[in-house]
């Protein structure tokens, strides 16, 4: 075919640019473009898509030259769909592109080649559509779902299966408030010769990743009807690489054609009660186009991502449904997420017959009412003498509170409590509770408590406080859980905690008056009462979700925070949620 390939740089230039074709020796007969072009530059004598061009003076022999103007070409239709093009390109590559004997350019990209595939008409450089970088705002009333895959990457197929099996099948309640979006990448680049992605697998995984997409643009007939086509087409994934491909990877069947991939698709569109024909049209007309944006969007990735939650990225699938629920704003929690928030113990005696009766929810609609609407709930339920809490704590300092010995914007954004765990039950004799590691495990559990309510002007300031506290645990334990008399005394208590206020910049006097105090014993009651049915500490709990693992903290709260604000004109985003 003739073509008048040109670099993609966005710039319009005045002219057009020239390329340069050289001709061999062919048996093939001339074939119809699959698009129609218009617009203006297209010299006499030369048909857009001809195999033959046009005789050039002195011509002779296996190989001859000749120039033609690119096309300035405005649209291009394809049946009834119309895309935009690119205007002309600039000068960001060489003017000329040459071609010496047909191997140049045959040996390159072998595994993709896409000239003489079927269904697999490329638009030319010079035409391809242009990207822009804008994604379009989601729904904003639902939690934005994103997901960067690879048709026929393995592991996305298990992630597929993960995010199936967590979220997309708890419910339709569920699926009522999300907003899916996938990306699709092309991992090898994109060649601006042929306009066409280059995907890992080759030329089919890259025709796939169109078939993707193309679901997603289409008219969904209900909510997350484009997830099921998707996870639908992820199923079939080991089929069709057998398909495609030889044993080798990357070498595709050569006399392969598209029927078994639509054969599939049209069984997916079906499953997911879309329509194969409209996907089927818009793969045709704009599933490079679709393919190209998804790729300008995501090149800096080396790998897929699942998946992002608001933007936010959780790593760990045991928390996604959680982070999900934590981002949902209203009243109407779906069961899946409620039932999440039950925190007491599958074994516990006394289970909580609903939602409405768990720990969490007590935390967050009750006990933390009282703090700013637009701020995140965090919930922690520790234990003063726990090794595992001081752990947590280290872990909860560096990524949300403290990082890098900085104190951290998203400070301001979350409504903090901790609770202190008494996990050997309460003495109604002595009003007193009864602590793992005996007295002063109790004893510093309440000066965390009243650090807490006696933070001052700083609200966070008791934070710093009880993460001294932890930092300082080996020496209390030591001190206190030897089998000497002589251990027993405050002092030691007295100048550990004296430090720590002082580092965290609380009043000592007024926190050690609570401790000592009746104020000091209520608030530990309280405490116990609340978390007596879990039999040890958990850290955390994001508007009453567990969030199981360290690395997804911080991306939890981020996204809750991004849904509490949706159409604030005052509220602020962290810069640490820039990096979640």
């Amino acid at each position: 075919s003739v073509s008048a390939p040109a670099a993609p740089a966005p710039a319009p230039v005045s002219a057009p640019a020239t390329a340069t074709a050289t001709t061999t020796t062919t048996t093939t007969s001339s074939s119809t473009s699959p698009y129609t072009f218009s617009g203006s530059g297209i010299p006499a004598g030369v048909t857009v898509g001809s195999t033959s061009p046009p005789a050039a003076s002195g011509a002779s022999g296996a190989s001859s030259s000749f120039s033609v103007p690119v096309p300035a070409v405005t649209t291009i239709s394809a049946g009834a769909t119309t895309i935009e093009a690119a205007p002309p390109t600039s000068d960001a590559a060489p003017d000329t592109v040459k071609q010496v004997d047909g191997c140049a350019l045959s040996n390159i990209d072998l595994q993709h080649n896409l000239d003489d595939k079927e269904g697999f008409a490329a638009v030319p450089m010079a035409q391809r559509p242009t990207y822009t970088a804008v994604v379009p705002e989601a729904n904003t009333d639902k939690v934005t779902v994103t997901v960067i895959a690879e048709a026929m990457c393995t592991d996305c197929k298990e992630h597929s299966y993960h995010l199936d099996q967590h979220v997309m099948s708890q419910g339709a309640d569920l699926r009522d408030q999300i907003e899916f979006k996938l990306e699709m990448m092309v991992i090898d680049g994109w060649s601006y010769r042929k306009g066409a992605g280059i995907c890992e697998k080759g030329m089919w995984d890259c025709m796939l990743a169109q078939w993707h997409l193309s679901g997603q643009a289409a008219t969904a007939s209900s909510t997350l009807s484009s997830w099921d086509y998707t996870r639908c087409l992820f199923k079939a994934q080991d089929e069709l690489i057998a398909h495609y491909y030889t044993s080798f990877p990357g070498h595709a069947m050569p006399d392969a054609t598209s029927d078994l991939m639509e054969e599939v698709v049209a069984g997916c569109a079906s499953s997911a009660g879309m329509s194969f024909d409209e996907i089927k049209i818009i793969q045709e007309s704009k599933g490079v186009e679709l393919l190209w944006d998804s790729f300008g969007r995501i090149k800096e990735y080396d790998d897929p991502v699942w998946i992002y939650v608001n933007d936010n990225y959780v790593e760990h699938e045991a928390d996604w449904l959680a982070t999900i629920c934590a981002s949902i704003s209203g009243t109407d929690v779906p069961k899946a997420c409620a039932a999440a928030m039950d925190l007491r113990d599958a074994s516990a005696t006394s289970m909580a017959s609903s939602s409405a009766d768990s720990v969490a929810y007590e935390a967050v609609t009750k006990y933390m009412a009282g703090g700013d609407p637009e701020k995140v709930s965090v919930y922690i339920v520790g234990e003063a003498f726990c090794p595992n809490c001081k752990e947590h704590s280290y872990y909860f300092d560096k990524q949300v509170m403290t990082p890098n010995g900085v104190r951290s914007g998203v400070r301001d954004i979350m409504n903090v409590y901790m609770e202190q765990m008494v996990l050997d039950g309460w003495s109604s004799d002595r009003d007193a509770g009864m602590c793992e590691k005996g007295k002063y495990d109790c004893v510093l559990g309440k000066y965390n408590l009243c650090a807490q309510k006696h933070s001052g002007d700083d609200a966070t300031a008791w934070w710093d406080f009880s993460r001294c506290n932890y930092k300082h645990q080996a020496q209390l334990v030591a001190y206190y859980t030897t089998s000497s008399e002589s251990y027993t005394g405050h002092s030691f208590m007295e100048s550990v905690t004296k430090t720590c206020a002082s580092s965290a910049g609380l009043a000592w006097q007024a926190v050690e008056e609570c401790v000592a105090g009746e104020e000091g014993t209520t608030l530990l009651k309280h405490s116990y009462t609340r978390v007596s049915d879990m039999s040890m500490p958990v850290w955390i709990y994001v508007e009453g979700q567990k969030i199981a693992y360290h690395d997804d903290w911080l991306s939890a709260i981020c996204s809750a925070y991004k849904t509490k604000t949706r159409g604030s004109t005052t509220a602020q985003m962290p810069e640490e949620c820039t990096y979640a």
